[in-house]
């Protein structure tokens, strides 16, 4: 007869100890009413490795069941829950999230946001990367909010592969008043990374006599940080979906989803 237990926010139905290496574990996260927590993300503590809830709000893990046994669950308009757990289960982990003060406000600001992003396939390739389909780095609403008043920029600094540096436009020699500076997302040996709005490439307008780039993409220009539902960087343009890789194969690909 399975086991039923409360650790730290989660029931876990277990029926014996597992042990195996690297295996799978699944489980759903509901809140106080047992409705399901759409998108949530899941942090394994020992690894830093995470993946999203689908909509119904179950999720899978990967695990080294010899590593500590921490998950860390957060989602928009609910409290952040870090699950402490004896032995890792055989079964369904069953994880609650207690509602935020704001929860009206905040929970239809994620939920606007988390539509927009399973629309564009974005939790899908967020956890297929958790399957070692894919490669990249996901910006969630939830690390958004965590960031507040952070511009678009800071959003990228310490993803590995990627370099947020601060360009001018014009000859770098000499700066005239029209001149402009901004912060670009750069790639291996400073090419500037492909971007693109909700799966519609920006184009870089033009050269000078020097052939440098005239007009540079400068992000906090581009788009801000209240309109972005989430972020997904590929530092080398291969790593990207086959649809948004760029001519070159060489300098990375960030896609910016908007609300």
């Amino acid at each position: 007869m399975p086991v039923l237990r409360w650790v730290a926010g989660a029931l876990l139905v277990s029926t014996s100890v597992a042990n195996a290496q690297g295996r799978l574990i699944h489980g759903v996260v509901v809140d106080s009413a047992g409705a399901p927590v759409s998108y949530a993300n899941l942090i394994l503590s020992a690894s830093g490795r995470r993946t999203a809830a689908d909509a119904d709000g179950r999720f899978r893990l990967s695990i080294d069941s010899s590593a500590k046994r921490s998950i860390y669950v957060r989602r928009i308009g609910f409290q952040p829950q870090t699950v402490e757990l004896d032995e890792w289960p055989d079964s369904t982990i069953r994880v609650v999230l207690a509602a935020a003060a704001r929860t009206l406000s905040t929970i239809t600001i994620a939920a606007e946001r988390s539509q927009s992003l399973a629309i564009h396939g974005f939790y899908e390739r967020m956890n297929d990367v958790e399957r070692g389909i894919n490669y990249g780095y996901f910006i969630t609403p939830e690390d958004i909010e965590q960031r507040k008043g952070s511009r678009p920029s800071d959003l990228m600094t310490g993803i590995p592969g990627v370099r947020v540096r601060q360009v001018k436009t014009g000859d770098p020699r000499f700066f005239k008043p029209s001149d402009r500076k901004g912060w670009e997302v750069q790639g291996p040996d400073f090419c500037r990374m492909e971007v693109y709005i909700d799966g519609v490439r920006l184009v870089n307008l033009g050269t000078t006599k020097q052939n440098l780039p005239d007009s540079h993409l400068f992000l906090d220009d581009i788009v801000n940080l209240t309109s972005i539902a989430g972020i997904e960087v590929y530092p080398r343009s291969v790593t990207a979906p086959p649809k948004y890789q760029s001519l070159n194969g060489l300098c990375g690909v960030v896609l910016i989803w908007t609300r």
